[in-house]
């Protein structure tokens, strides 16, 4: 009994400490509170633009961008797939996602960047996604041609 009373204890004094918090939160000025349910769209993701295809050569930086609605909805998940499969996490690519903008930045292209890439966006409600493809120009590891000027060229 004498447990069940200091379990009480406890409890009764934890509830004490939050509510002085909060009051101490509340003099500070605006306590945001979880939106409900009802506030939240109930509507699948739209994307209002596509991502757009580019060829680009090695090493060098790549950005798609796109918008998707609704741009409030907090549950709202964006994922990046490369030839079907999850990107993985890398310092190289960058991507962003903030009231309805998305992009994805490669710092640096490699030949193995290069496919199909898809931006799919996923809710409570449904999906939709949209499609490019990076095409990725090789530079040579050995240079073959004559890197001699016109102007100095023997005649």
């Amino acid at each position: 009994m004498q447990k069940l009373n200091m379990t009480l204890f406890s409890i009764h004094n934890y509830q004490k400490v939050c509510l002085v918090e909060k009051l101490k939160e509340l003099e500070k000025g605006k306590v945001t509170e979880p939106r409900p349910e009802k506030d939240m769209p109930a509507v699948p993701p739209k994307f209002v633009t596509q991502i757009t295809s580019a060829t680009v050569g090695e090493s060098e930086p790549v950005r798609f961008e796109c918008r998707v609605e609704p741009k409030n909805d907090p549950t709202m998940r964006i994922e990046w797939y490369r030839n079907g499969k999850l990107l993985p996490s890398g310092h190289r690519y960058r991507t962003i996602f903030d009231m309805g903008f998305v992009s994805l930045d490669i710092l640096y292209v490699y030949p193995e960047d290069g496919g199909e890439y898809v931006c799919r966006a996923v809710n409570a409600y449904g999906e939709d996604f949209t499609k490019a493809t990076i095409a990725c120009k090789k530079v040579p590891s050995i240079i073959l041609q004559n890197q001699v000027p016109k102007g100095m060229k023997k005649t």
